[in-house]
């Protein structure tokens, strides 16, 4: 559990800053037009469509960085839960933890498939 904990906050963190360094080129580069025309083997497209492009990529890592972060809170919570005495829960104990890692592995593969 504490590799999964370390790896979510290693992509978390991750995510977060290469959405930001995104941003940040896209709202302070002046030349990121003859970098996208350099760089492209297609027509040249227009200063706008460049900067949407980039802040949609922006946010798909900012999205990536929100699932992580629920993955970390899933992951604390569960330790959490592995501790408390069995008689504290209603069902099955083994039953609730594992449905609290198995919703901190569906963000961790979401937030895969977003980045």
């Amino acid at each position: 559990m504490r590799n999964w904990v370390m790896s979510a906050t290693l992509f978390a963190s991750t995510s977060m800053v290469i959405g930001l360094g995104i941003m940040q080129v896209s709202f302070t580069s002046e030349k990121i037009y003859a970098l996208s025309q350099a760089l492209s083997f297609f027509p040249p497209v227009s200063d706008l469509l460049i900067k949407l492009k980039l802040l949609a990529l922006a946010g798909v890592f900012f999205n990536a960085f929100l699932h992580f972060s629920l993955a970390l809170r899933y992951y604390n919570q569960s330790g959490f839960l592995i501790n408390l005495p069995a008689n504290y829960f209603e069902g099955d104990a083994d039953l609730v933890v594992s449905n609290v890692l198995n919703l901190a592995g569906i963000n961790i593969i979401t937030a895969h498939v977003f980045s």
